[in-house]
């Protein structure tokens, strides 16, 4: 259980890969959007950083606080960016939805004696989740 846990807090750092590819987009794709889209991009790019400081902190010294932090964090990042994906329109529109859907099926049936491969399955679901959300059609076509 203790490798399980481990595992899980590691790849926390997996969070981070949606403001990294975002980051990496081409200027003149992110400046095509419309300007409060590219804010709201930025936050969102603000909002999973401080996703994946949630997720580290629970992990290092979990309390019912962290817990609600961690949790909050990550949902706003999910469905933030499946908001985004919808106000941009195009095929992340679509399959942010579904995305999101299969991520909380994936949380709500997490089987403790399968511990933490339901938990790695749902991270990896919803960090696809935000790259599409956030970047499909600006940084990844």
């Amino acid at each position: 259980y203790d490798a399980g846990n481990l595992l899980i807090g590691v790849t926390s750092v997996w969070i981070l890969v949606p403001p990294i590819l975002a980051l990496a987009a081409p200027t003149q794709r992110v400046e095509a959007l419309e300007p409060d889209l590219q804010r709201v991009r930025k936050g969102m790019l603000v909002e999973v950083v401080l996703t994946c400081f949630a997720s580290l902190a629970m992990w290092y010294d979990w309390s019912p606080a962290k817990m609600i932090a961690d949790q909050l964090a990550s949902t706003t990042a999910i469905l933030g960016s499946s908001i985004f994906a919808y106000c941009r329109g195009g095929w992340p529109s679509r399959c942010c939805p579904v995305m999101v859907l299969l991520t909380a099926v994936v949380f709500a049936s997490k089987p403790p004696r399968f511990h933490p491969w339901p938990h790695l399955t749902f991270r990896a679901l919803a960090m696809f989740t935000v790259v599409a959300g956030m970047d499909a059609g600006i940084g990844i076509t």
